[in-house]
């Protein structure tokens, strides 16, 4: 009889165990549902990333990848990682190797200068 009882209240204690997570993912479902109506802002998400990457790089062993937007190199001013971004495309690859160029003429330069010295 004794076992008959401590069954029962074994199947009542996961049931309402069932019971309480159920009522917990719904409560989680709703959040997530709010957070993806905050989300739809596009400057809400912008923060929402730079806090992720500001947590994640708190461990200095992190490495952090980041995917951005070409134009958002571009507004930036940062043209070497726009190219590096785009590097596939034909007028990336003649952009680096015209800097390339440039470089290595005014390194020769330089050492014609001091060659004459």
């Amino acid at each position: 009889m004794k076992r008959a009882f401590a069954v029962q209240a074994e199947a009542e204690r996961e049931a309402q165990a069932v019971q309480i997570k159920a009522e917990a993912e719904l409560k989680a479902s709703e959040k997530l549902k709010q957070a993806a109506e905050n989300m739809k802002d596009p400057n809400a998400m912008q923060l929402r990333i730079l806090a992720t990457v500001s947590e994640a790089s708190k461990e200095a062993a992190n490495t952090i990848i980041m995917a951005l937007p070409l134009e958002t190199l571009k507004y930036a001013r940062i043209g070497d990682l726009g190219a590096l971004a785009s590097i596939n495309s034909s007028a990336a690859r003649r952009r680096a190797e015209e800097k390339r160029r440039r470089e290595e003429s005014t390194e020769s330069e330089k050492e014609k200068s001091l060659e004459g010295d």
